[in-house]
């Protein structure tokens, strides 16, 4: 927060220098010609120190100049006072970039809600140029008082709102939304839902034996014929209960000993699993992903004949059931 606000008042330092020498002189000329200095000077003095310089910081200069000369040859100080609206209008059109606010927010806002933060984005970008159409207003009616009231409160207050408001709306959407992909599955299960249970249904008919086991196609399984650790090897089909709804993956899988190594893949794109191990019928494996934030996927399963099913752990979001069938 402390350097939100250095960052404003660096933006609007030109226009505080002018209005408080114009306050104490009533000489517009004086004033200008001070602000314009003390905004190459903040240049000069940046560049001195090493610090890097971004376009707003040379397009803030421009405008200082431009409109400070303006002023200087009009002998009207609302154009200087006009500035802090231009800063808005550019702003606001960058915010227009479809998504520009996904890169701001904590990764288990992109994952849970990224259609909310798209939307969040256009409406900053609205209330920008609001904020820069009444700096304007304000500015053209050549009141002092009321320009500083409301370049001090109320464009501050205005921002200040909006991120409050939005935090609370992230914030309860959110909760909303995990409660609802960890309630799910259990509501499936005791409906009926054939595919959420199979795996739990295949467990029962094929769970392994000592003394070998036949299941329901009356062939031996794969389990009593020794073949433990061999179980899990191929290709399978993963559906994932997330925040966002249902995910679909596929999986590819060797065992080796209590090794476990394969790919899993999503969308077109596959990446090799790591941290993989299999003990009897128990699996375990990690993925790395970055679609759509730099995520490490965590999972444990059971697999019961053709069936997998277990958790997938999504770092500070919690745990999520999946589900999964040999391709």
């Amino acid at each position: 927060m402390k350097d939100v606000f250095a960052r404003l008042a660096s933006d609007f330092l030109s226009a505080i220098v002018f209005l408080v020498i114009y306050l104490i002189t009533d000489n517009v000329i004086l004033a200008t010609s001070v602000a314009i200095a003390g905004a190459i000077a903040q240049v000069i003095y940046a560049r001195v120190r090493k610090q890097q310089l971004n376009y707003m910081t040379y397009a803030s200069l421009v405008l200082v100049v431009v409109l400070g000369t303006i002023t200087l040859l009009t002998n009207d100080p609302r154009f200087m006072l006009a500035k802090p609206s231009i800063a808005h209008f550019a702003i606001g059109a960058i915010m227009l970039k479809r998504g520009w606010m996904l890169r701001y927010v904590p990764p288990i806002v992109v994952a849970t809600i990224p259609e909310y933060v798209t939307v969040a984005g256009y409406a900053w970008a609205a209330l920008m140029f609001a904020l820069g159409a009444g700096t304007i207003a304000a500015a053209a009616t050549g009141d002092l008082k009321l320009w500083a009231f409301y370049v001090s409160f109320v464009l501050i207050g205005a921002k200040l709102l909006a991120f409050a408001i939005q935090y609370v709306v992230f914030r309860q959407t959110i909760f909303s939304r995990v409660r609802a992909a960890r309630v799910a599955p259990a509501f499936a299960t005791l409906s009926g839902d054939k595919t959420i249970g199979s795996a739990r249904q295949d467990a029962l008919y094929d769970r392994p034996s000592v003394r070998g086991y036949q299941d329901r196609s009356g062939s031996v399984n794969q389990y009593a014929r020794g073949e433990l650790g061999m179980a899990v090897d191929g290709n399978w089909n993963l559906t994932m209960s997330t925040p966002m709804g249902e995910r679909n993956a596929t999986l590819s899988l060797k065992s080796s000993g209590g090794t476990l190594t394969g790919t899993q893949g999503a969308d077109g794109n596959s990446t090799e699993i790591f941290d993989g191990s299999v003990s009897g019928d128990d699996i375990a494996w990690k993925v790395s992903i970055t679609n759509p934030m730099p995520l490490t996927l965590d999972f444990t399963g059971t697999v019961a004949g053709d069936g997998i099913s277990g958790e997938m752990g999504i770092g500070p979001m919690g745990s999520f059931p999946f589900t999964g069938k040999r391709a």
